[in-house]
């Protein structure tokens, strides 16, 4: 970003920033210095503070966590496939931060606290921090073990359970102040902010709140982005709140409403359950609800409302740039007879429980999804599905049978190596994106191409993200013809207009990151699915 700054505006300083001293060192500049100054500022550098903890404990009279100001125990919800009802929160409703669990439901008062990463003393941590999973109660891993999937958080928890008074550092925890909130107190007032990729702070998240203290201090704010919207009002919401807050004022929304923005320019889906009255009966059929849920849409008045006077929509070609053409190809690939057979016995088996047993259903709704996204490109090595309200994991559910082996390519295998292949014959490079980062995909891809003799490299997440633009040009002088990754790695900041086709192995659920990865090669994009 810096080199593109001096290309553009000769003359200026543009420095990247990573901690306070550079902040201050950028503002002498700026003070002393008839120059126009840029502070480039990556969005992890910007919210990165203190990490946060439960600051509720454990009473055992009350039975229950209480708030640390006025003691209430706190509740929550739950369903039991027929109705919802309130009761006194366990220690998983308290895993990671969230919504429901941020701040007292009497008081109103914040239900977490800074975590200090130097005082290690057991009677002053009720809560233990598992990398990856979120907090665990000392008195309760127990309870954890049982949502736990992961046997390497799973044996973390069994740490804590075997002993609940020891030391357990959290791995990560450090004492930072954030740095968009020192330019807040330090600066005050910027000229203007730019922000790109805006869609990335659209969320309920320390990035979001840190872009909005930057944006609170600019004359003026650009935000750039190629999908504003996700296809829900709620995608939006948070966007407009902290860009034009005073237009959402004006319209009656509360920041901590967005059901009610949802109900106005969004779909709302309401399931009711009625108990209709035996014929003859005094009594008169009741009705309640049992679910609410935002369904993809969005009115059309959101934009005449809030963004015809304040954005501006714009094509490559009105970028008025020579581009080169660009094309998507879905390419059919069909399962095996054996994959298919398993695949459709699982998807039966998982609707039979759903269907019968809608206490469960509700609860391995996740694992129905994952498994069967994936069962197709990795017909081997699944865990077996269990009954997530039973804590002894001895009789499974949903057993998923092996009809691959990882020495085995499946047909989608043979037609990734045949394109690229063809890709390479006629002097192109490759970017094949594999979005299921649980699965081998990356691995096997990487050991069938360098068997055929092909350079080929994988990018990580190991590379940091200041790195991976050396890293993909060092592979390139390497003359490296296929790039494997995960397409959120490259979502910013990488220009990949070396890789001229673009394979999507498999892809994710979200649609902002796809789209984002589709656009990131400038050249001919080729876009496999099953």
């Amino acid at each position: 970003m810096g080199t593109e700054l001096h290309e553009t505006i000769p003359g200026c300083f543009a420095q990247h920033v990573q901690s306070m001293s550079d902040v201050d060192r950028l503002y002498e500049v700026y003070r002393q210095e008839n120059k126009t100054v840029y502070c480039i500022l990556s969005k992890e550098t910007a919210r990165n503070g203190y990490m946060l903890k439960p600051a509720v404990s454990w009473n055992r009279l009350k039975k229950g966590f209480t708030c640390p100001v006025c003691g209430g125990v706190q509740e929550m919800s739950v369903f039991d496939g027929s109705s919802s009802y309130r009761v006194n929160a366990d220690a998983g409703f308290f895993r990671n931060e969230n919504s429901k669990n941020h701040k007292c439901q009497f008081c109103g008062e914040p239900l977490w606290e800074m975590l200090n990463p130097n005082d290690l003393a057991p009677e002053r941590n009720e809560w233990v921090r598992i990398g990856g999973y979120g907090y665990v109660h000392r008195r309760f891993p127990n309870q954890a073990l049982v949502s736990c999937k992961s046997k390497e958080h799973t044996a973390k928890i069994e740490e804590v359970l075997n002993n609940p008074q020891g030391v357990f550092p959290a791995r990560g925890a450090y004492d930072r102040y954030p740095l968009s909130s020192y330019i807040k107190k330090r600066i005050r007032r910027i000229d203007a902010l730019i922000v790109d990729e805006l869609h990335q702070y659209s969320g309920e998240s320390a990035q979001g709140q840190s872009m909005a203290e930057l944006a609170g201090i600019a004359g003026k704010v650009i935000g750039m982005t190629a999908t504003l919207v996700n296809g829900y009002a709620k995608g939006i919401f948070y966007l407009l709140f902290r860009l034009k807050s005073h237009l959402m004022l004006l319209d009656g929304q509360e920041y901590r409403n967005s059901r009610s923005f949802c109900e106005q320019y969004g779909v709302m889906e309401n399931v009711y359950e009625v108990d209709v009255a035996e014929y003859n009966a005094a009594s008169k059929a009741s009705k309640r609800k049992v679910r609410e849920r935002c369904l993809p849409g969005i009115s059309p008045i959101v934009y005449s409302r809030f963004l015809m006077e304040n954005a501006v929509f714009l094509s490559l070609a009105d970028m008025g740039k020579e581009l080169p053409d660009y094309e998507e190809i879905p390419l059919p690939v069909q399962m095996p007879d054996q994959v298919r057979e398993e695949y459709e016995r699982l998807e039966k088996e998982f609707k039979r429980i759903i269907r019968e047993f809608p206490q469960i259903g509700n609860r391995i709704m996740s694992a129905y999804l994952n498994l069967l996204s994936a069962y197709p490109d990795q017909p081997y090595g699944h865990e077996p599905v269990y009954n997530p309200l039973v804590k002894d994991k001895k009789d499974a559910l949903i057993i998923p049978q092996d009809t691959g082996s990882p020495d085995k390519t499946q047909p989608k295998d043979d037609d990734v190596l045949e394109l690229v292949d063809r890709k390479i014959a006629s002097g192109e490079r490759v970017i094949i994106y594999t979005a299921w980062t649980r699965l081998d995909t990356q691995s096997k891809l990487h050991k069938l191409l360098t068997e055929r003799g092909i350079r080929t490299a994988v990018l990580d997440q190991k590379v940091p993200t200041t790195k991976r633009e050396a890293w993909v040009d060092k592979r390139i002088q390497e003359d490296t013809k296929v790039l494997i990754v995960n397409p959120m790695l490259v979502e910013t900041g990488l220009d990949l207009n070396a890789f001229t086709t673009l394979i999507f192995y498999n892809v994710a659920y979200n649609l902002y990151i796809f789209r984002q990865a589709s656009r990131a090669a400038g050249g001919s994009t080729r876009r496999r699915r099953r």
